[in-house]
């Protein structure tokens, strides 16, 4: 960590900078032109996809994308954050999309969807169903819990929410569902019994 960090700052002269895409991150989950829903793009598609190009795009990442780094990210993130000022409704929405993007894997801009999808749902929509009933019985009896797994549970849910800021997709969220197992195998063990008869 402390490596790629002085790495950056020897780059950018920030310190504590992590990455120098969040700016085309923020730009894309953002943008609120009709058909668009917070799903990022390419610099290729930015300039070669139609319907990104009747919306702007190419004009935009033309004049901007290939100044220097730090130049590009400023620029990025002040149209990004031009784009919530006009529109903040339509970012809501591109920000409820995501949830859709980082669970299942849609809803995605101008593509079709693909059967891999239906597999993502099939295995995703239980677990999120056994993580919110978790949730629920977790909230009621939150004090029984070792300290451990409330932590475990709030770690996850801080990497939750700041990833469901910017452009997701499944492959982000499988690095937690790990900790979410054993949170909610410990909070079903404990609170949740089947009897069969």
């Amino acid at each position: 960590m402390v490596p790629w960090l002085a790495y950056t700052k020897s780059k950018t002269g920030d310190t504590l900078c992590w990455s120098t895409n969040g700016g085309e991150l923020l730009y894309w989950a953002t943008s609120t032109h009709e058909g668009e829903n917070g799903h990022w793009f390419s610099e290729e598609d930015a300039q070669n996809k139609p319907e990104l190009v009747a919306n702007g795009h190419r004009d935009f990442y033309r004049a901007n994308y290939y100044l220097p780094v730090k130049e590009r990210e400023a620029a990025l993130k002040k149209q990004a954050f031009e784009n919530i000022r006009a529109n903040p409704k339509d970012v809501l929405k591109n920000w409820l999309s995501n949830w859709g993007r980082l669970i299942f894997g849609f809803p995605r801009s101008y593509q079709h969807e693909e059967l891999i999808m239906l597999v993502l749902v099939g295995v995703n929509a239980p677990i999120l169903l056994l993580i919110l009933v978790a949730c629920g019985i977790g909230l009621k009896h939150w004090r029984t819990f070792p300290l451990e797994i409330v932590l475990l549970f709030g770690v996850t849910f801080i990497y939750l929410g700041g990833t469901s800021l910017l452009p997701g997709l499944p492959r982000y969220t499988v690095v937690i569902w790990p900790w979410l197992g054993l949170g909610v195998a410990a909070v079903l063990s404990c609170h949740l019994r089947l009897e069969l008869k």
